[in-house]
């Protein structure tokens, strides 16, 4: 190498990093401006370039700020006694501001730490101009938001990042409305906020570990729009709507806790994946609601635990078509039904039902759609356990017990459906019952006993092949308008 090419590539290198040293220069603010500090917000952000830092030290700042374009990278922190406040200075006559806390316009920009509070109603605390992205939001504290806390004032503001933030009281919007791609919500915790507190639209979410509670809010506690989101491990409470409603397919909703809400998880949209949920409380509607009317062949329901819930409320109620799977879930103490299914040649195992549907004199399961498959379910305490109400679906190894009416009862507009090794045990009325109009069940090698009727054949075209009945009715006239099985008192 020449000497002076080494001359050259050292003094290239010390331009590079006398550049990057001066992009990353520091700046402070204090309520005072002493010590070279400065004592607004924004002249510090006014005399600041991309890729700077500001440090906000303690005090109360009376502001709205502006982070304008061209300031990618810039870094806002400090501490929770740092407190931006972008309304009115009421010691101060000559402060009435009405605009955002933050307004950011630039790309890649960092705020933590500080506190945001109060605000003008229509006022946002932080507000993301239309198309910036990048935005991390982190360990910020936001006490009584004039509007939103944190909003997208426009479309597309992607990889946006809030994390480790608290909210505090109610806003006269929501908490958090973010629009954008690949947004995530790590960690934050909600406390009150009114008009769906938590909203995110956008593909590739991710919401995982926050803490929503409410008192009782008249809207849903989180509302999200999008393709693939992943809500997970979050902790929602005191919802008068419901706590996780998701519009959009591919979606994961798994390890949630939920409680005391109108409804649980509703999901609108193809292929959905909703496991390991645990939901006490629900008051009025359904635990888990999915309507899934497109590509449903990967969607699932696993391994859910759905607990009380008082007021006319479904453990779960599925719409799907094209093979969607409920699995493995416990839906206990529903006065409404446990299982409200409406599948086309979907597969349902090993699901239980508690103690749930007695009071309205609903089944435990419900099960109105064609050609799926049920097996190893258990209706334990229930009204009717098994209701069916359509065509050419399967039953295997089923149980119901301890019914207050009938163990499985086969609809007068049912065809086609077969039973196989199931058992009815000590159920008040009958053990399996074909309503008159019902046409081409088989029941082979199934149980019954300790039941009022352990079977009551009232239907026309049946095949009964090895069973095990103890007592048994069979109308003479099936198929004649009359339904004349035994009815209880």
């Amino acid at each position: 190498m020449s000497r002076s090419f080494h001359v050259i590539l050292v003094s290239a290198l010390f331009t590079v990093t006398l550049a990057s040293q001066t992009q990353a220069a520091s700046h402070c603010v204090n309520p005072t401006g002493s010590g070279n500090c400065f004592a607004a917000i924004q002249d510090a952000v006014d005399a600041a370039v991309a890729g700077d830092k500001i440090s906000i030290k303690n005090g109360v700042y009376f502001e709205n700020v502006t982070v304008p374009a061209g300031m990618e990278g810039l870094r806002i922190s400090g501490s929770k006694n740092a407190i931006l406040d972008p309304g009115e200075d009421m010691d101060a006559a000559t402060v009435d501001n009405t605009g955002d806390g933050f307004l950011v316009e630039s790309n890649d920009v960092t705020i933590q730490g500080f506190t945001i509070r109060n605000g003008e109603s229509g006022a946002n605390s932080i507000a993301l101009a239309d198309g910036v992205t990048g935005t991390t939001i982190d360990r910020m504290r936001f006490v009584n938001c004039g509007d939103d806390c944190i909003q997208s004032e426009g479309l597309g503001n992607h990889d946006t990042l809030v994390k480790n933030c608290s909210f505090f009281g109610s806003s006269n919007d929501g908490t958090i409305d973010l629009v954008g791609d690949m947004i995530e919500l790590n960690r934050n915790h909600v406390l009150g906020g009114d008009n769906d507190p938590v909203q995110v639209d956008g593909d590739d979410m991710i919401v995982e570990r926050n803490t929503i509670l409410l008192n009782g809010n008249d809207t849903d506690c989180t509302r999200f729009v999008g393709d693939r989101a992943e809500i997970v491990r979050n902790v929602i409470e005191g919802c008068s709507n419901d706590a996780i409603e998701l519009t959009g397919n591919d979606a994961l909703i798994s390890r949630n806790r939920i409680e005391n809400a109108d409804a649980g998880i509703v999901v609108t949209g193809d292929n959905p994946v909703i496991t390991n949920n645990h939901m006490h409380h629900i008051f009025d509607d359904e635990g888990i609601d999915v309507n899934c009317s497109g590509a449903c062949d990967q969607g699932m329901v696993s391994r859910n635990r759905m607990f009380q819930g008082p007021d006319d409320a479904d453990g779960m109620e599925i719409d799907a078509t094209d093979g969607f799977t409920v699995e493995r879930n416990i839906a206990e103490q529903f006065t409404d039904k446990a299982y409200d299914l409406n599948l086309t040649n979907g597969i349902v195992s090993r699901n239980r039902a508690i103690d749930s549907s007695a009071i309205e004199g609903d089944p435990c399961f419900e099960i109105s759609g064609d050609g799926s498959m049920y097996d190893r379910n258990s209706a334990d305490g229930c009204s009717d356990g098994f209701r069916v109400l359509s065509n050419d679906n399967t039953f295997d190894r089923n149980t119901a017990t301890g019914g207050a009416e009938d163990g499985f009862e086969v609809d007068n507009s049912a065809d086609g459906n077969t039973f196989t090794n199931n058992r009815a045990t000590n159920n008040a009325g009958v053990g399996f019952e074909l309503d008159d109009g019902t046409t081409n069940t088989t029941l082979t090698n199934n149980q019954a006993s300790g039941n009022h009727t352990d079977l009551c054949d009232d239907a026309a075209g049946t095949v009964l092949t090895d069973n095990k009945f103890d007592t048994t009715y069979a109308n003479n006239t099936p198929d004649d308008g009359d339904d004349e099985c035994p009815i209880l008192d």
